[in-house]
Formats: structure tokens, sequence, C-alpha cells
């Protein structure tokens, strides 16, 4: 086991802090030209999905709420500052050991109308602009977790406007 302060690895290939729990938090981040802001992950052999496409967020520290935790970790990747009505949950997603090499809950959010302007990234090589029409079009550039995601938020997109349609 870790000591304070001390990285450990329940695999090879995954780093987990000793402060950190098996929840996390990330973001769809919609700048206010309508196009997704993705990260391109740093191209090292130590991190997960080294070199594709994720969305931004991150895993949260013991006693951290959803919400603190999704402001610090975009605060800490992008400089990303938001309003509360910028953001609505979107989705709750179950990952297992044999899939994600760990199990863990990961929140999701939807940030509208990001300043894309003011965002300096800290985290990963680069930041990524992407339609919404055509993002799965990345395919396997994007992470397992990430293309699933976006998935499900287009297919949301799709039924929302069914049912506007049809008022």
């Amino acid at each position: 086991m870790g000591g304070a302060g001390v990285r450990f690895s329940l695999s090879p290939f995954i780093m987990i802090e000793p402060e950190e729990t098996n929840i996390g938090v990330g973001a769809i981040l919609i700048s206010k030209y309508k196009e997704l802001i993705l990260q391109q992950r740093d191209d090292i052999p130590e991190i997960k999905n080294p070199g594709k496409i994720s969305l931004f967020g991150g895993t949260l520290k013991l006693n951290e709420t959803k919400w603190s935790g999704l402001r610090r970790e975009l605060f800490e990747e992008l400089e990303l500052t938001f309003l509360g009505a910028q953001v609505e949950f979107f989705k709750t997603y179950q990952l297992t050991k044999e899939k994600d090499g760990r199990d863990r809950t990961i929140h999701i959010y939807i940030i509208k109308d990001v300043d894309d302007r003011k965002l300096v990234l800290h985290e990963g090589s680069d930041i990524i602009f992407e339609r919404i029409e055509t993002v799965l079009d990345l395919g396997e550039k994007l992470t397992d977790q990430s293309f699933n995601i976006l998935k499900d938020y287009k297919e949301s997109l799709k039924l929302w406007a069914i049912t506007q349609n049809k008022k």
C-alpha cells in the first residue's frame, strides 16, 4: 500500500493517488459555437489511453462532492470556470474492472456556452474541437468510454428533437 503522497497501482497501467476514490466526473463541453471541446491525451505509455481523444474530467478526492470535483478537475485541466446555469446532469456510467481496469462510477455533465478563447490547457497534448454531428467519425481515436458517452449524447439529442417535433 502507498503512504501519504505516494502513488500505488492496481495494475501496471492505472496509477491511483491514495486520496482518490472510485468515483469520477466528466464533462461534455460545448463551445459557444456549438462544437464539442475534447482532450487529446498525452502520448505517454504509462497513462491510460495514451494519445487518444477523451472528455475532460477525472477522479473525485476523498470527501469531495461531485460538483466540487467537477469544478476542480476542469479548472486544473483547462482553467475553466462556469456558472451553475451552464451545467446539466447527463448520465451516470458504471465501469467494470474487466473493461476499465477497476470498478468505478462516472457522473457525466453537459456544460454549454464554453468560451474556448479563455481555455488554458494544463493536461493532455491538445484541445480538439469537433462537431457533434461528426464526432463519432473519430472512431478508434476516441477512448472507448468517450465514444460510448458521446454516442449516448447524440442519441439523446435525436430523441429530444423527435419530442419537439411532436408538439
